[in-house]
């Protein structure tokens, strides 16, 4: 199930391109640009690999390119998250989520989310603040603390409040740089071919999605500074008339056949949460985070947050096939020497665990780090757990304390999903094709396929967006 903080305040996030300032830079300086934010973005999130839907992805926006004017052709490629969004950066390169993907139905909704894209690259719209970045934060921990289990920088724990950001991504783009993309893009879009519709049909669906995994409707306040999805479909629609192309009833149906077998959801070699039981099916763990606790996982590290923002917890794995003394004894070593720290030995679940028990008194915070050896000898599991002092650490000691190694058996009664695309047959209702009788899920496939539960599916010989639900144990890197 995917959490609902992911999503809060997505509006700001959907189809807003994160993109480098598009000044006048010399052609090294942008391929240079270009590379390093390929390289954050493969760091953060991960290059999802699926030839055909790529494929596909580039066909559509080599159309497209026919109408713009670039000197070379762009570079595409597909960002592994189940978050719904596009941006492009200099040096030509494109990115697409998996998470849009899921959710758009036809090439000309890819082509109209693509072609705005690339609308803010032609217009040279410069980014409104340089520390707008290209990866969003769905939880702003403090970095060092996040850094203190990927890069374990301990000597600077705890220079920064928890916090969660009010958006996931801060909007790049001004309305009228916005609404200058929008309306470029449909008509890039139309005269390469494609339905003038596309991009309304894909944020109509966008909004409608996020609204019901969100359970909230989207709200205009003052500091929101870039178009609503609302207003955005109301300008381009006026516009569309206003041009002649009136809107023809929609076809409830996927005409993108390359969606077939997509990864949906979270990527299982990141580990699965259910239910905040986080997983990880390639190393054989298991921990529990606290139940009511925010949570997400990222391709190198899970966090999870407290609803009062006062505690936290952050774990990853180190494979270096270092010792867990020697792990242990290096954090100990970078540790500033006015805090307080206290070293445990222990046993949990039978793997060897030390712990270290920081007390930082010049920012009354409270430090749990314990570091957990795995029956596989090169792997440890590395945990960090922060509150303020004089809070009840419980839940943190309670999560580390439930990690435990996990057999192949445990692994097949959890299960990960793909997108499977199945004939219509008349006279049947979206139920009918689910794999499961849970409402929540029947109500994401309506979603996802454009109709409601309740309707009856026609149009035989078109397709319908369902679930494969593939035990855990199948999964193979």
């Amino acid at each position: 199930m995917i959490k609902k903080f992911i999503f809060i305040s997505i509006n700001l996030l959907l189809l807003s391109a994160q993109l480098f300032a598009q000044t006048e830079q010399p052609k090294e300086e942008e391929d240079k640009t270009g590379k390093k934010t390929f390289e954050m973005v493969k760091k953060e999130y991960g290059i999802y690999i699926n030839e055909p839907l790529l494929k596909e992805v580039e066909a559509v926006g080599r159309v497209l390119e026919k109408q713009m004017p670039f000197s070379k052709p762009l570079r595409y490629f597909l960002v592994d998250t189940p978050e719904p969004n596009a941006f492009a950066t200099l040096g030509g390169y494109v990115y697409v989520t998996r998470g849009l993907l899921g959710i758009i139905n036809t090439r000309d909704e890819l082509a109209g989310v693509m072609a705005h894209e690339l609308s803010h690259v032609i217009k040279h719209h410069p980014r409104k603040k340089i520390e707008v970045v290209i990866i969003p934060a769905l939880l702003e921990l403090p970095a060092n603390i996040v850094g203190a289990l990927v890069d374990p920088e301990l000597g600077n724990l705890l220079n920064a409040p928890i916090s969660i950001p009010s958006n996931l991504g801060i909007a790049a783009f001004s309305r009228s740089q916005e609404k200058e993309a929008d309306l470029s893009g449909v008509d890039i879009a139309t005269k390469a071919g494609f339905n003038p519709y596309g991009l309304v049909t894909a944020l109509e669906r966008l909004e409608e999605y996020v609204e019901y995994i969100t359970k909230e409707p989207a709200k205009k306040t003052a500091t929101i500074d870039h178009p609503m999805t609302i207003d955005r479909v109301a300008y381009l629609t006026s516009y569309l008339q206003s041009k002649g192309y009136e809107r023809s009833p929609e076809v409830p149906g996927t005409l993108i056949l390359t969606l077939n077998d997509l990864l949906y959801g979270q990527d299982p070699k990141y580990g699965i949460l259910q239910s905040n039981l986080y997983t990880h099916p390639i190393l054989h763990y298991q921990i529990q985070l606290p139940k009511d606790w925010l949570a997400d996982v990222a391709n190198d590290k899970v966090v999870s947050i407290s609803k009062d923002k006062k505690q936290c917890i952050s774990l990853s794995c180190d494979t270096t096939s270092k010792s867990i003394e020697t792990l242990v004894q290096q954090a100990r070593a970078k540790i500033n020497s006015t805090y307080i720290v206290t070293t445990d030995t222990s046993s949990i679940n039978g793997l060897k665990a030390i712990r270290l028990s920081v007390y930082i008194p010049s920012k009354s915070k409270n430090c749990e780090m314990i570091w957990i050896q795995l029956p596989n000898k090169k792997c440890v599991v590395k945990a960090v757990g922060l509150s303020d002092a004089g809070l009840n650490n419980k839940d943190v000691l309670t999560c580390f304390n439930s990690t435990k190694a996990i057999t192949k058996e445990d692994l097949g009664n959890i299960y990960y999903k793909t997108i499977a695309l199945k004939m219509q047959v008349d006279n049947q209702k979206i139920a009918d094709y689910a794999a499961t009788t849970d409402t929540t899920e029947i109500q994401v496939l309506s979603l996802l396929n454009n109709v409601s539960p309740e309707s009856v599916v026609k149009n035989e010989g078109k397709y319908v967006k369902t679930f494969n639900h593939i035990p855990l144990v199948l999964y193979k890197e």
